[in-house]
């Protein structure tokens, strides 16, 4: 992963040290805000969460807020850097980093995922 990512608000956000999880989404997708309101919910512990509007990057914050994640972490503005190095098809889609390498790609927001990948891979408790 790259080092830093750049925040809407400007600051940086560094990946390199512990665990961060980074979830691209559609703020107008409706699956997207049900896998964000399932991630909401999970407790993180030192778990770091990064979102990544996938489009109309001026609504990642209001979806941040309708998912319940405002406050989780910051909206950043690197996609296409990142979709260069963690590709997928169609949002919601999630990666695990540690110590800024690639831990797991998630791709399955139904039924008991991401949590049980998450739990399994020490990302959430």
């Amino acid at each position: 992963a790259p080092p830093t990512l750049t925040a809407q608000d400007g600051h940086s956000v560094s990946l390199e040290k512990g665990k961060v999880f980074i979830y691209f989404f559609n703020p107008q997708c409706l699956h997207c805000l049900d896998a964000g309101r399932k991630l909401a919910a999970l407790n993180w512990g030192d778990t770091r969460f990064v979102g990544v509007p996938t489009e109309n990057p001026q609504f990642g914050e209001w979806f941040m807020g309708k998912a319940g994640l405002t406050g989780k972490g910051p909206v950043v503005k690197d996609l296409d850097a990142l979709r260069k190095l963690f590709p997928f098809d169609l949002p919601p889609a999630g990666v695990a980093l540690e110590d800024g390498y690639e831990k797991a790609m998630l791709l399955q927001f139904e039924d008991k995922e991401p949590s049980e990948t998450l739990t399994k891979i020490g990302f959430v408790h």
